[in-house]
């Protein structure tokens, strides 16, 4: 029997290194849409400000084309967030299941199980709207140029 809980604590272990490579991984991703959203954003509007002609059409195509991609990138974002969540829940579980079979994981973490993860997806609320902010005013630099040259 010492065997069978030798493997399951192996597994378990497995089990958190890789969700903590996980969220590492969605974390960089959910930065990586931030920076293509405002990159694209960045070109529409320089593509506005430098445009010879003054076209009002084009100024608000750029800014719709640009909410577009700001819409997807937070949707992206935020299902991004969701993935990070049911990762930190299953790591959750497993931190309970060892605290179960003897592990003294709070003297180890220092923080009960149980206890981890109170907010659930709001854990990560702050980083979220920071980046739905900026990429749902970038787009707004397209206008710019219609509202400066009236």
């Amino acid at each position: 029997m010492a065997d069978k809980d030798e493997q399951n604590f192996d597994f378990a272990m497995a089990i958190l290194a890789d969700s903590q490579a996980y969220i590492a991984d969605h974390k960089k991703r959910r930065w990586e849409m931030v920076k293509w959203g405002v990159s694209v954003n960045l070109a529409f509007a320089t593509a506005t400000a430098v445009k010879s002609q003054r076209d009002d059409y084009l100024s608000f195509f750029l800014f719709v084309m640009g909410m577009a991609i700001s819409l997807a990138s937070v949707y992206i974002i935020v299902h991004l967030n969701r993935r990070m969540t049911r990762t930190r829940l299953q790591g959750k579980r497993v931190s309970i299941w060892l605290e179960d079979k003897g592990v003294d994981v709070e003297g180890i973490t220092g923080e009960k199980p149980r206890d981890a993860y109170p907010l659930g997806e709001k854990h990560d609320y702050a980083e979220m709207w920071t980046a739905t902010i900026v990429l749902l005013l970038i787009p707004f630099l397209s206008l710019v140029r219609v509202v400066i040259t009236g």
